[in-house]
């Protein structure tokens, strides 16, 4: 197996991607009406919907497998699965806590589960394929 650049790039572009549609519309920035981090000791939002839930979690699907893609086969897939899981967590909880300065935002403890979900999902998905994607393929 090779590493791949192109995972590199692809991850790179999805992270750009993932702060875009986390921030949009990127205008009215302003002091957090709260504590930056006081959603995550906030009980259960009071109305989650699938729609929501879905969408976070399958959002961060592609990051936690390009993040698998990206750093195999220098790391194990039990350590690449783990950097997926710590790097995605703190993307998430940090693009969450930079929704806390933009008024048309609301940062939500269940968003980042959600999110974090999905980067196990995809982070797992991505130790199981790199082995046949990485053996010979384009990436």
């Amino acid at each position: 197996m090779r590493e791949s650049s192109l995972a590199r790039l692809l991850l790179l572009a999805y992270v750009l991607l993932l702060a875009y549609a986390t921030l949009y519309p990127l205008s009215g920035w302003h002091g957090p009406a709260a504590a930056p981090f006081a959603f995550l000791a906030a009980p259960w939002p009071r109305y989650v919907t699938i729609f929501d839930l879905s969408a976070n979690f399958l959002g961060y699907v592609p990051y936690g497998f390009l993040v698998v893609l990206a750093v195999r086969p220098a790391f194990s897939s039990a350590s690449a699965v783990a950097l997926a899981l710590a790097s995605g967590g703190l993307l998430s909880l940090g693009l969450e806590v930079a929704q806390s300065f933009l008024p048309a935002r609301i940062p939500s403890n269940a968003d980042v589960l959600a999110n974090l979900l999905g980067v196990a999902a995809g982070a797992v998905a991505g130790a199981l394929a790199t082995p046949w994607l990485l053996g010979g393929g384009p990436l």
